[in-house]
């Protein structure tokens, strides 16, 4: 599958594949377009498919315009831009100055959005996401008596109707 998205005529960098040995090189593809079939599918593979931006905000768009990616890497210092891409775009994950390695912090959440998955574990997250909890309540029903007022038919007389009545009264205009 992976071998089918790299197109040689982009390879700037690696490339080598050897189906024998399931070997794909770590490959960085460049003049990539939008609708070149690696940027239509998760990748989950040694490639890298650069595409050229003038500017942050085209990025973002870019970004924007696809499924909601399992994770976005951004490569910056400026405090500025990493927080304009971090609200700006909607993904699984976050990774700043580095690649993937967001996925190896055990009590970091890790998991897509929309049909890069849903949900998200690791650590407690794990246990939270993939357990249910369950309700109970038991109600005793020897005080039941105390109840009655919240069942009708309802007397004009019925202090806790006419206490009710009037607490709610300014907002019952």
């Amino acid at each position: 599958r992976i071998t089918k998205l790299i197109d040689k005529s982009k390879v700037v960098y690696g490339g080598e594949i050897d189906e024998d040995d399931l070997y794909i090189a770590p490959t960085i593809l460049t003049n990539v377009t939008p609708n070149d079939l690696i940027m239509k599918e998760e990748i989950f593979g040694p490639l890298l498919p650069i595409i050229a931006v003038s500017s942050l905000q085209e990025a973002v768009d870019f970004i924007n315009e696809r499924d909601k990616p399992l994770a976005v890497y951004m490569f910056s210092n400026d405090e500025k831009s990493i927080s304009f891409v971090t609200s700006e775009t909607s993904s699984g994950g976050m990774c700043v100055n580095d690649a993937a390695v967001h996925a190896a912090v055990p009590n970091l959440p890790f998991g897509g959005v929309g049909k890069s998955g849903m949900g998200s574990y690791h650590g407690k997250k794990s246990f939270n996401t993939f357990s249910h909890t369950k309700s109970y309540l038991y109600k005793n029903q020897r005080l039941e008596n105390l109840n009655a007022v919240r069942y009708p038919p309802y007397k004009e007389d019925n202090a806790v109707m006419k206490w009710t009545e009037w607490i709610l009264k300014p907002t019952l205009k």
